[in-house]
């Protein structure tokens, strides 16, 4: 049913996730702006709504969420939360809870829409009645929602299964265990990113022996040390880039000071989809020893797996659970800045919400619709080694734009200290060796460590 009443506001932002509220942070803290929120989810969170049960923060609490509050202030006041444990999805769900109503909509000046779409040009749809309302909106539309988790909706699963054969995703997991009285012989995890490193930590933390798990690798995946997420500034990380003369001297380099880990030391990895977990914890993964490397999963049936490049036989009782990222999309990605939109994307390794940040800081300056696309290109989808290089170096290469312009330099020394910064010049030298690097031809390696 429509619903012609019209309500104005100078900015929409389309995702009530991490990102969506960092920018709404930005804009109430630097601005009088009044802010319009829609979200498809029915409470603030984003993506974290569908995450599964045992899915837990892997950057350091001082580092996510909004500036002015970050997770870790939240943490100080629960007295339920011990320091050092690990923080699940539903304390972080508690935490976004918390922002939403005493530090955004506090404010006065924001309108919060959940469990709602938007339809295009301010128009939005609440999911519950299906009243269609309409948005003025006097300044930009924002879509904050580019940077979604691995999520039961977006799966598409790429193998099939016979009846007697149990099959579940990682969001089942958790629930399937509690109600399962006999243990599995077997936990079969199929998929080498993120989900695949979190299901199988989670089962080696309930006390799965690691010889009852086989992991199903189609490729082996570099991971990414939260230590190197937010702008890549540190001194040591940028010298390591100026003395590296290969391609995999420069990831030999990065895996020894821990920035990027790999389960298997043996196998050189072909995949990175920027997931982010710490070192310690991948290398935990190592316990496990039965690593399948036969192609991606065409069928399961009870005697076994069939994979593209033979086969792999299963007892009986074998629990599946499918952490494959179905096909990866490679589409380039849009520019950020338009004259009534901004679509908030990576501008920095594998930080979403810095990077939500320093978009609203660009936003903020005085630059024309070009120049802010020139001080800030979006990274492009990760899938191999090579996309994190490029990554990098357009990370670099973006910081020092914000480096060297005056407005956007006083907004990243206000917020980040000073000491991490390097200077322009590190700057400019690591990224050109970057560039040396990714234009030089690679030449394979079994065991790049």
């Amino acid at each position: 049913m429509e619903n012609f009443c019209t309500l104005h506001f100078d900015y929409l932002i389309i995702g009530a996730g991490v990102t969506g509220l960092t920018f709404a942070d930005m804009l109430l803290r630097e601005t009088p702006a009044q802010i319009a929120i829609v979200d498809r989810y029915g409470r603030a969170g984003g993506a974290w709504n569908d995450a599964y049960a045992y899915a837990q923060l892997e950057h350091a609490p001082n580092q996510f969420g909004i500036p002015s509050f970050p997770i870790s202030t939240f943490l100080s006041k629960q007295t339920n939360q011990s320091s050092g444990h690990p923080i699940f999805r539903n304390t972080i769900l508690a935490y976004f809870e918390t922002l939403m109503k005493d530090h955004i909509l506090a404010t006065g000046r924001v309108k919060y829409f959940p469990a709602t779409e938007h339809l295009g040009h301010g128009r939005i749809r609440a999911r519950e009645t299906d009243g269609v309302k309409s948005l003025k909106i006097d300044r930009k539309i924002v879509d904050a929602t580019r940077n979604g988790r691995w999520s039961r909706y977006k799966h598409v699963p790429c193998l099939s299964f016979e009846k007697n054969v149990d099959v579940i995703s990682p969001h089942a997991l958790h629930s399937h265990i509690q109600s399962t009285g006999k243990p599995y012989k077997r936990y079969c995890i199929i998929g080498a990113g993120g989900a695949g490193a979190d299901t199988a930590y989670y089962l080696l933390s309930l006390g799965v022996s690691a010889d009852k798990i086989v992991w199903v690798k189609p490729r082996e995946a570099w991971f990414v040390d939260p230590s190197l997420t937010g702008p890549p500034a540190e001194r040591h990380l940028v010298r390591q880039v100026e003395q590296a003369t290969t391609r995999e001297e420069l990831f030999a380099i990065l895996e020894a000071s821990r920035y990027l880990s790999r389960t298997s030391k043996n196998i050189a990895p072909t995949m990175h989809h920027a997931s982010v977990k710490p070192a310690s914890a991948v290398e935990a993964l190592a316990a496990i020893e039965h690593v399948v490397r036969k192609g991606h999963v065409k069928s399961i049936s009870p005697i076994g797996l069939a994979l593209e490049g033979g086969t792999e036989a299963m007892p009986p009782r074998t629990l599946y659970i499918d952490c494959s990222a179905g096909p990866s999309l490679r589409r380039a990605r849009p520019m950020i800045f338009s004259e009534d939109h901004i679509i908030v994307q990576p501008c920095s390794i594998a930080d979403p919400g810095f990077s939500a940040s320093i978009i609203a800081a660009i936003e903020l300056s005085r630059e024309s619709t070009a120049a802010k696309n020139a001080l800030c290109v979006p990274l492009a989808r990760p899938d191999t080694p090579f996309d994190f290089l490029s990554g990098l170096q357009l990370s670099l290469a973006n910081l020092y734009n914000w480096r060297t312009h005056p407005t956007v330099n006083q907004w990243l020394t206000q917020h980040h200290p000073t000491s991490r910064l390097t200077p322009t010049s590190a700057l400019l030298s690591a990224n050109h060796q970057l560039q040396r690097l990714l234009e030089r031809p690679s030449f394979p390696s079994v065991n790049q460590s």
